[in-house]
């Protein structure tokens, strides 16, 4: 604990140099408050995040109870300095365990370069948001706003095939070229067990399709085509669908919808392309159709399928289609 006026000083100063990074430069400020977080922190910086997390069981206060205790001569309940307790007051927005921390902050960090801060609003704009983290996606949702993080190209599986089809289509190619030039560009293959027609013409022509194939599935996942958010927005009335795109005219896909003109979610059933039956969930839009808020590649169960579109049809106040 640090006292006198230089060391008070030294609050305003860290203020004021945040409120030129906040508000001036328009660049996003994350607090995370650990055990424990007290004095002139609390005061000051700790508190002026744009987004506040704190760790669970975090002692979190300006004065310490024993402090409070003898200068108020009252009793302070027990745990009332606590991160729990505290969050339920709206001290904070999320607690986040440590070991989750990089994935939300991660989270965060992309949708901030969605929702960059406006300087015409309050900084904390983003306030008061429960986090709620699963295994298949992330949201931020609160009374007025739902906000959904949309997994793009880049997955797990886009990435082995990728590798594995550039691999693979490599090595026809080259089998392909040791049968023409009559050389062993692979020593497992000996050229002269291969007849460059028709079977040599035939590898390189599966090596030379496979590698654009390859090459395509990496741009997608390069441009992280298909990623993006949808936004609900109850204060507003409006629905936010962005996605990325292919570079060009239409990199950026954004639509912008009243929520007055939804009319339903609704819960279909497609085949994917094993031919297996998936449920896809679709947001019904008066006048424009059905826009699709789950695709069949998202390896939901139909379990998670339905509780998500009761959830949403709950949210926007709409009833729940089946077909």
């Amino acid at each position: 604990m640090q006292e006198g006026s230089l060391s008070l000083m030294q609050m305003a100063k860290i203020s004021s140099a945040l409120y030129d990074y906040q508000s001036n430069k328009k660049l996003f400020y994350v607090s995370i408050l650990t055990s424990p977080t007290t004095g002139g922190v609390t005061a000051s910086f700790g508190m002026l995040g744009d987004i506040i997390i704190a760790e669970p069981n975090s002692y979190i206060a300006f004065a310490g109870k024993r402090v409070i205790e003898q200068t108020l001569k009252k009793t302070v309940p027990e745990g009332s300095q606590a991160a729990e307790y505290l969050f339920h007051k709206g001290l904070f927005d999320p607690i986040v365990p440590r070991n989750t921390l990089k994935g939300v902050l991660s989270e965060l960090f992309q949708l901030h370069a969605f929702f960059p801060l406006n300087p015409k609003k309050s900084s904390r704009a983003l306030s008061s948001i429960i986090l709620f983290v699963s295994n298949k996606y992330m949201s931020w949702r609160s009374e007025r706003i739902w906000i959904e993080l949309i997994t793009g190209s880049r997955k797990t599986s886009n990435f082995c095939w990728a590798f594995i089809l550039f691999l693979g289509s490599l090595g026809f190619l080259l089998v392909g070229t040791s049968s023409y030039l009559g050389r062993n560009l692979i020593s497992l293959f000996p050229s002269q067990q291969i007849i460059f027609f028709p079977q040599g013409i035939v590898m390189s022509f599966y090596g030379i399709a496979g590698l654009f194939i390859s090459s395509y599935l990496w741009c997608t996942i390069f441009w992280n085509v298909g990623s993006g958010y949808d936004r609900f927005d109850r204060k507003e009335g409006i629905v936010c669908v962005f996605r990325w795109g292919f570079p060009g005219k239409n990199r950026r896909i954004f639509l912008r919808l009243l929520m007055k003109d939804i009319q339903s979610i609704r819960i279909a059933v497609k085949e994917d392309i094993y031919a297996r039956r998936i449920l896809v969930l679709y947001m019904e839009i008066r006048g424009q159709g059905a826009i699709p808020l789950t695709r069949t590649d998202d390896n939901l169960t139909p379990r998670e399928i339905e509780q998500k579109a009761a959830e949403l049809a709950y949210f926007l106040r709409v009833p729940i289609e089946v077909f």
